[in-house]
């Protein structure tokens, strides 16, 4: 999939890609690096770090129009028929669609090889960076009253009472430890699916226009043309994550939140360019306030040789 021109678009302009769109994945929540491939969703950080004063929580906007015309519409590469209609079946299920309904439109093994994928309708949940720094500096964790210029943590006292602490604090209380916290997501309430042969051909599809309610979900399934059929359900799936890198640095015996990620680790990093006109990105939000006074802003970098995360693991879903 890393060579996919659809994910590699999304990640130029610093989204991941989410290989099952899914629900519970919002700005704020915080994740732990399991390995190059897969991140562990521990909750809204909010749950974790509580801010000195209620107006330092960062604001989200949610439901924003995207305003990139090259991702409304953008078309992943082919994918193989069994891949592909797996990932169809399990957008579906979420629409609350259970039924096999694909092969009521022609989708079989004997005529479709490949499929092809793309979403419309694709609006944006955000917050900032700036505003993340901002909670953090000045937060301090549910259960310990110590704060200042930054979140620190005595380091004995974490030892002494780590053994009391559900998982999901004790996790993230250890030094060296690689977290993301997502400040942007990319959904859809539509998608369409693109048939064709094993040569490329397209394949023509008897899909009936049609509009009804399934297991008491609504839903619509209307034709583009002769081999695309797109579907609309009555919720919005996350497609794209864009995240902070975070860790715990020790100093002096104190636990310390950093952006960034260690320089041995492997995963995300903060780098700063130009400002957009040199840069060749397309920013979504350009009236978001992430531009810093000397013409900088920050871009995600992925340092696993462009790879995206296949897979956000979220509680109760496999």
């Amino acid at each position: 999939m890393c060579k996919d021109k659809a994910i590699n678009y999304l990640s130029s302009i610093g989204f991941n890609a989410i290989q099952l769109p899914m629900e519970g994945i919002n700005p704020l929540l915080l994740m732990r690096m399991r390995d190059s491939d897969y991140l562990e969703a521990l909750g809204s950080i909010l749950d974790l770090i509580e801010p000195f004063t209620p107006r330092l929580t960062p604001d989200i906007k949610t439901d924003c129009q995207v305003k990139d015309p090259h991702l409304e519409g953008l078309v992943t590469d082919s994918f193989g028929f069994e891949f592909g209609t797996e990932i169809i079946n399990g957008i579906l299920q979420q629409f609350g669609i259970k039924n096999d309904i694909l092969k009521d439109f022609g989708f079989s093994y004997e005529t479709v090889r490949k499929v092809k994928f793309s979403f419309d309708n694709i609006l944006c949940d955000a917050t900032t960076v700036g505003q993340l720094a901002r909670y953090l500096r000045t937060g301090q964790t549910v259960d310990a009253p110590e704060f200042g210029e930054e979140l620190k943590i005595n380091s004995q006292k974490i030892q002494e009472e780590d053994k009391f602490l559900p998982p999901i604090q004790r996790g993230l209380r250890h030094p060296h430890l690689l977290f993301s916290v997502v400040v942007k997501t990319l959904k859809s309430n539509s998608f369409s699916v693109s048939a064709y042969d094993d040569k490329e051909v397209k394949v023509n599809l008897d899909i009936p226009i049609s509009k009804g309610v399934l297991a008491g979900v609504n839903y619509e399934a209307s034709r583009k043309s002769e081999n695309v059929v797109t579907f609309k359900g009555n919720k919005h799936l996350i497609f794209g994550v864009q995240i902070a890198p975070l860790w715990i640095e020790e100093k002096g015996g104190m636990l310390i939140f950093k952006y960034g990620s260690p320089h041995n680790a492997d995963g995300f990093t903060g780098e700063l360019f130009d400002a957009p006109e040199n840069a060749g990105i397309h920013p979504l939000f350009p009236e978001d306030t992430q531009v810093k006074k000397d013409g900088k802003e920050v871009k995600l970098v992925n340092l696993n040789q462009g790879n995206p995360i296949k897979q956000v693991i979220i509680p109760g879903q496999k």
